[in-house]
C-alpha cells in the first residue's frame, strides 16, 4: 500500500532485475536476506535520523562480500570499537524533524588492526591523510558520518604493512562504502577507492587503466540503490 502511495517499486525485485542483465563474469553479492535476518533479532542495521546503514550493517555486507570472494572474514570482535553518541543525519537535514532530534543516533565504529592512516585526494586535487577512524567530535552533529575513511573523497587509498601478499582490491563506492571499506583493509595489502561522482575532477584515467596501473586483482561496486535511478548518477557512473 505505501508503495503504490508513493508510486515505488520493490528494491529486493529491483536489485534482482539488474543482476539478470549482467554478465556471467560478475560476481553479484545479494545482502537483503541476510539483512532482513538481522534485523528480524533488531540489530541496528540503519541508522534512524540518517538515511546509510551503520557500521554493523555494513558487516553483514562485508561477510557476504567475503564469502563471494572466497575469504575468511574477521569477526567484529577483531576490530577495535569507538563510539560516537549524538549523531542526528540527513533526514534530520533535510525535514528539521522535532522527533528526529528528540532520538539521535549512535555511530559505533570499527577500525582496522593493520592500517592506521588513509590517504586521500579531494575534489580540488589537495592530497591529505587522515586517521581511518576520526574522532566524532572533529565534525557537528549533523555530519559525524565523516568520521569514516576521511568521508566522500574521489580517490583513496589504505596500505596495510602487516599484509605482504601483494593483493589489492578497489571499492567504487558512494558513501554506503565508507564504514564498509575499514573492514577490508586487515585482508589486503591495498584497499583503493573511487567515489566514481568526483573521481573525475581529479583522475582521467579509465577504470581499466587504474587496474593495470596498481595491480588490483578485484573490483568491488558498492553503492546505495539510489545510484541505479538517478539519470545523474548513472551518467557519473559511466
Amino acid at each position: 500500500k505505501v508503495r503504490k502511495k508513493i508510486d515505488t517499486s520493490d528494491q529486493a525485485k529491483a536489485i534482482n532485475y539488474l543482476y539478470k542483465g549482467m554478465s556471467e563474469d560478475v560476481i553479484t553479492v545479494p545482502v537483503i536476506e541476510d539483512l532482513k535476518e538481522h534485523q528480524a533479532q533488531d540489530e541496528y542495521l540503519y541508522f534512524r535520523t540518517d538515511h546509510h546503514w551503520t557500521a554493523l550493517g555494513a558487516y553483514v555486507g562485508y561477510q557476504n562480500f567475503m564469502t563471494a570472494a572466497g575469504k575468511a572474514a574477521f569477526p567484529l570482535s577483531h576490530y577495535p570499537e569507538s563510539v560516537t553518541e549524538g549523531f542526528v543525519g540527513s533526514f534530520y537535514r533535510e525535514t528539521e524533524s522535532k522527533a528526529l532530534a528528540s532520538k539521535p543516533d549512535t555511530i559505533y565504529a570499527y577500525a582496522p588492526v593493520g592500517g592506521k592512516k588513509v590517504s586521500y585526494i579531494e575534489p580540488d586535487g589537495k592530497k591529505l591523510s587522515a586517521k581511518i577512524i576520526r574522532s566524532g567530535d572533529d565534525f557537528s552533529d549533523n555530519y559525524k558520518y565523516l568520521l569514516f575513511v576521511g568521508g566522500d573523497q574521489p580517490w583513496a587509498v589504505i596500505k596495510n604493512k602487516n599484509v605482504t601478499d601483494g593483493s589489492a582490491i578497489l571499492v567504487v563506492k558512494d558513501s554506503f562504502g565508507n564504514c564498509f571499506c575499514p573492514y577490508l583493509v586487515d585482508s589486503y595489502q591495498k584497499v583503493y577507492m573511487i567515489d566514481y561522482r568526483t573521481f573525475r575532477k581529479v583522475d582521467k584515467r579509465t577504470l581499466a587503466q587504474v587496474v593495470e596501473d596498481y595491480g588490483i586483482g578485484e573490483v568491488l561496486f558498492l553503492n546505495n540503490i539510489s545510484g541505479t535511478r538517478e539519470q545523474m548518477l548513472n551518467n557519473q557512473m559511466n
